[in-house]
């Protein structure tokens, strides 16, 4: 029978966002590294969502601490509640007329979350402000490639 370990009185849970995941092998190596440190309980990583369930004992060790372990991997976490609406900036090519950057800022501004999308054909960029809580950089990268356009 698997037995669960508790710091101190009380753990804290909170639901991250993960920034700078490519693939399985990112998501598994926060997992693996994160929940290693003495004092945390669980620490579950979605790659899709880029979230992140941590439960730890602050009487044992601080979200500061663990934050810098997950920056010292070339990720960054943050709290979702302290920051739910982020502006994401990409490079898109394959767009060769207004008719390609109009779709794409329309079909951006109709996902939900998106609050404001703006594409620029002369300079193969876009901005798009959304929250974090409800879409993903991921998802608006792979909305663009679904389009036929490439966004890094």
């Amino acid at each position: 029978m698997a037995q669960s370990y508790f710091y101190g009185d009380v753990m804290k849970e909170l639901n991250l966002s993960v920034d700078g995941m490519h693939c399985a092998a990112c998501s598994s190596r926060i997992e693996k590294v994160v929940g290693g440190i003495d004092g945390v309980g669980k620490a579950s990583v979605n790659l899709a969502a880029e979230t992140m369930e941590l439960m730890f004992d602050e009487s044992a060790v601080t979200f500061e601490e663990i934050a810098e372990r997950v920056k010292g991997m070339g990720f960054e976490l943050t709290r979702r509640e302290e920051s739910e609406t982020v502006q994401l900036d990409i490079s898109i090519s394959g767009m060769s007329c207004a008719s390609c950057s109009t779709r794409i800022e329309k079909v951006l501004s109709g996902q939900e979350g998106v609050e404001f999308a703006s594409i620029n054909l002369a300079n193969e960029t876009g901005s798009v402000v959304f929250n974090k809580s409800q879409i993903s950089q991921r998802k608006i990268r792979e909305i663009i490639s679904g389009l036929g356009f490439e966004a890094k």
